[in-house]
C-alpha cells in the first residue's frame, strides 16, 4: 500500500504535470501528500558561479536580487499549491492521518536539492517528479541521485496529465535485480490494475521468452491478468520499441528498473534509462 507520497515542487511549469499524476496516484490509495520546495541560498549560487571575480559590491547587489526573487518564487509555489489542494479537496493534514480520503501538507527546505530531497524521500512510500524538459523540472541526474540514494522508488510524471494509472501496466522485463526489486515496488499499482504486459525488448531467444513468461506466470497468482511478450527492435532503439509497443498496449503506466552504469560512482546511467529520464510520454515507474 502506498500511504503517503512525495512532491517536490519546483515552481516552474512542469508542476501541474506532476501535481496531477500524484493526485491520480493518491486517489487510487486514500494517500498523504507531501509538497517538498527546496529554497536556494543565494550566496551558494554566487559562489558556484564565481561571482566573486566581480568585485566585494556585486556579491551584495547580487545577493538581495537574488533573495527576491527566491522570495517571489516560493510565494508563487504556496499559492499554487494551496489552490490545488482547495480545488481537489485534499485535506490540510498533521502529523497523523485522518479518519478517511487524501490529505496533504506543505514543507521547506534549505540547502542542496538532491539532498534534500533525497531525504525526505527516504520517508514516503513513493516519490512523483517531472523529469526535466527544456530546462524546466528535476534534472536527470538529480533524480538519478535521488533514486539510488533514497532506497524509494520513483514514478515520472509524463509532460501531459494522465487520466489513469492501472488499467493497463506495462512491466519493461529484463532478468536482473533492478528490474525484479522494480515489479515488487510497483505491486500496489499491479494489484489495482485491470490488465499487466510483460514487455522484454531487444532479445527474442529462448531463455529471455521463459524469463519473460516466468513473471508472467508469477504474477498470476496475485490474481492478476497477465501476458508476456518479446519483442525485437524494428526500425528504431530498444527505448523507441518500448515506447511503441507501451502505445501499442494503450498502457498508463511503464515500469522498470533504474540501471547505473558504473557500481562505483552510481551516477550515470545506463543509455536505456537515460532515454526513459528524457520522456517517453507515458507515467514510469522506476526502482534501482
Amino acid at each position: 500500500m502506498i500511504r503517503t507520497i512525495l512532491v517536490p515542487v519546483m515552481a516552474d511549469g512542469t508542476d501541474d504535470a506532476a501535481f496531477w499524476t500524484a493526485l491520480v496516484a493518491a486517489r487510487l490509495f486514500n494517500s498523504h501528500l507531501e509538497f517538498l520546495l527546496v529554497r536556494t541560498d543565494p550566496a551558494d549560487i554566487l559562489m558556484a558561479a564565481g561571482a566573486g571575480d566581480f568585485g566585494t559590491w556585486a556579491p551584495s547587489a547580487m545577493i538581495s536580487d537574488l533573495e527576491r526573487e527566491e522570495g517571489e518564487r516560493v510565494a508563487r509555489a504556496r499559492i499554487f499549491c494551496q489552490s490545488f489542494c482547495e480545488r481537489e479537496q485534499i485535506t490540510v493534514a498533521g502529523k497523523a492521518p485522518g479518519p478517511q480520503g487524501m490529505s496533504g501538507a506543505w514543507r521547506e527546505e534549505q540547502g542542496d536539492e538532491a539532498w534534500q530531497v533525497m531525504h525526505r524521500a527516504r520517508f514516503n512510500d513513493l516519490l512523483i517528479v517531472s523529469p526535466q524538459r527544456r530546462d524546466q523540472g528535476l534534472s536527470s541526474d538529480t533524480i538519478a541521485t535521488v533514486m539510488i540514494g533514497s532506497g524509494r522508488p520513483v514514478l515520472l510524471a509524463p509532460a501531459r496529465r494522465p487520466a489513469a494509472l492501472t488499467r493497463t501496466v506495462v512491466i519493461a522485463w529484463k532478468e536482473t535485480p533492478e528490474a525484479a526489486r522494480a515489479v515488487a515496488a510497483a505491486m500496489p499499482f499491479l494489484a489495482k490494475s485491470d490488465k499487466v504486459v510483460v514487455l522484454s525488448i531487444g532479445e527474442t531467444d529462448a531463455e529471455t521468452i521463459e524469463s519473460a513468461e516466468k513473471l508472467a506466470e508469477q504474477l498470476r497468482w496475485h490474481r492478476l491478468d497477465v501476458e508476456a511478450h518479446c519483442i525485437a527492435p524494428t526500425g528504431g532503439s530498444a527505448p523507441q520499441t518500448l515506447a511503441r509497443a507501451a502505445q501499442d498496449a494503450k498502457a498508463d503506466l511503464i515500469v522498470m528498473g533504474g540501471y547505473s552504469r558504473s557500481r562505483v560512482r552510481e551516477l550515470i546511467f545506463g543509455g536505456f534509462t537515460q532515454h526513459v529520464l528524457k520522456g517517453v510520454e507515458l507515467p514510469v515507474l522506476l526502482c534501482h
